[in-house]
């Protein structure tokens, strides 16, 4: 495939911003503007630049794919009772290696009882506000740190 052809694909997709952002990359890295810092700097502009471009990914994926999220009929919960009403784009933070994104996706309601999110499960997502890749890391440098 060619990079036109992957462009494509993503702009059909709706990763507008992922690709404006990585636009904006390769702009930067051919420029005068990149030629005239430090290694130091340009490895710290490229860094940042990239997180950016991931955090964007990340977000816009799942953006994706709360719109294809497929209706699940009945959902129902540990006690039994069955969750029939349904809200469509609920948001729950998640904050990742990348950056902080916001998570949208289809709850399960029935009043009295919490909301189920199948795909948080489908995506392994945390309960917490931290992805696991980021836990893993704090808990990692915390053992460096006490050792």
């Amino acid at each position: 495939m060619t990079p036109s052809q992957h462009f494509a694909i993503a702009d059909a997709l709706n990763f507008h911003a992922t690709i404006g952002r990585f636009g904006t990359f390769l702009t930067f890295v051919a420029s005068d503007q990149a030629r005239d810092v430090t290694h130091a700097v340009f490895e710290i502009e490229l860094n940042t630049m990239g997180q950016d471009i991931l955090c964007k990914a990340m977000d816009e994926h799942f953006a994706f794919r709360a719109k294809e999220e497929p209706q699940r009929d009945p959902v129902v919960d540990a006690q039994g009772v069955v969750h029939s009403t349904q809200e469509l784009d609920q948001a729950r933070p998640l904050v990742t290696i990348f950056g902080p994104i916001t998570v949208k996706r289809r709850a399960y309601c029935h009043k009295g009882t919490a909301n189920l999110y199948p795909v948080d499960a489908v995506a392994n997502l945390p309960t917490e506000k931290h992805s696991h890749r980021l836990r893993e890391i704090a808990a990692k440098a915390a053992v460096i740190r006490i050792g």
